[in-house]
């Protein structure tokens, strides 16, 4: 049932995506977003590592609302909402079938993902002026920057609160 909805929510969100975006670039959300999953898991559990094709499926969601976002002026009235609609219900059902498994890590991991999606897909979208590869390869070194700050921030924040105690004497 989990492979099911993957494949039709890839289908969904991919289709839409691959049409405007081209290949290449769907290819970096979906690779990028699986490291995005890979670093937000590690930090949260360091004894289990967990990340995969829910990560990157994230990471295209991710995209596709980016899409919707800066595209809205250019639907049919109220074609951008239904179209968040869909995103807002597919993120829904994946962090479902996430938390079917029992473990808390692969939602960590999804959530980490899709924002690591969103950030990266912020990049990459397709503009009307050209930009050159030093200003997309300097925008991606930032954003992984700001998400490995993040996530650093996460871990110590983990740390403290595993170290103290609160209101015990």
């Amino acid at each position: 049932m989990i492979l099911t909805s993957f494949v039709w929510i890839q289908t969904i969100a991919g289709f839409y995506l691959e049409h405007d975006w081209g290949a290449i670039r769907i290819t970096l959300v979906l690779w990028l977003g699986v490291l995005g999953g890979t670093m937000s898991s590690c930090t949260h559990d360091k004894t289990v590592v967990s990340t995969g094709s829910t990560a990157g499926l994230m990471g295209l969601l991710g995209a596709y609302i980016v899409d919707v976002f800066s595209n809205w002026q250019i639907y049919p009235r109220y074609k951008w909402r239904r179209y968040a609609t869909i995103w807002a219900t597919l993120v829904l059902v994946n962090i479902i079938m996430c938390t079917l498994g029992g473990e808390f890590n692969d939602v960590i991991a999804a959530i980490g993902g899709h924002g690591f999606g969103i950030l990266v897909s912020m990049v990459l979208i397709p503009m009307e002026g050209e930009r050159t590869a030093g200003q997309i390869f300097g925008q991606l070194a930032f954003i992984v920057v700001i998400f490995l700050l993040f996530t650093n921030v996460v871990h110590v924040c983990n740390e403290v609160s595993s170290s103290h105690t609160w209101g015990s004497r």
